[in-house]
């Protein structure tokens, strides 16, 4: 039987995480992202934001980058090779006053995947849960770096992007 090495260890992930948003209409999204530990891996974070998503004359957007903003902190037994998250993204658009026309009603939706930290980089798809035809599929990209101090042994997660 093989030897497999595990440690004691944190995750650490950077208080804000960049999302390029797929913006479609002049609105305001609030974006709520959740990770939450698997395999082995304990703990929880959350990161949110409210972004004024604004599409000029011709229809492209003028911004759709957002930074999301909050803490994530893990721990566990971890086998050296590979350890995953299950993530779960929403997010809700709310449409500006259109009168005289009616206003559209807010709508959310959210995608849900699981990413994986091995061989320094963090990798996953995010797959819409709502079924509805066109939405896009989001990629989670960063790296991490493991750094040991006096007090911890910890895994920590930078550069990370969904797009």
């Amino acid at each position: 039987m093989p030897l497999v090495t595990t440690c004691h260890q944190n995750i650490i992930f950077q208080p804000a995480i960049s999302l390029q948003l797929s913006i479609v209409e002049n609105a305001t999204y609030t974006i709520q992202l959740s990770m939450v530990g698997i395999n082995g891996i304990t703990g929880f974070g959350s990161w949110t934001a409210s972004f004024q998503g604004l599409l000029n004359d011709d229809g492209v957007p003028i911004n759709s980058e957002v930074a999301l903003v909050g803490t994530g902190s893990y721990q566990g037994i971890r086998n050296p090779s590979i350890s995953s998250l299950l993530v779960n993204l929403k997010i809700r658009v709310a449409y500006p006053s259109q009168l005289p026309l009616e206003t559209p009603d807010p709508t959310e939706t959210s995608w849900k995947g699981i990413v994986n930290l091995t061989s320094g980089s963090v990798l996953g798809i995010l797959n819409s849960q709502d079924g509805q035809i066109g939405q896009p599929i989001y990629t989670i990209r960063g790296t991490y770096r493991l750094q040991y101090d006096e007090e911890t042994r910890g895994l920590y997660v930078t550069n990370l992007k969904i797009f």
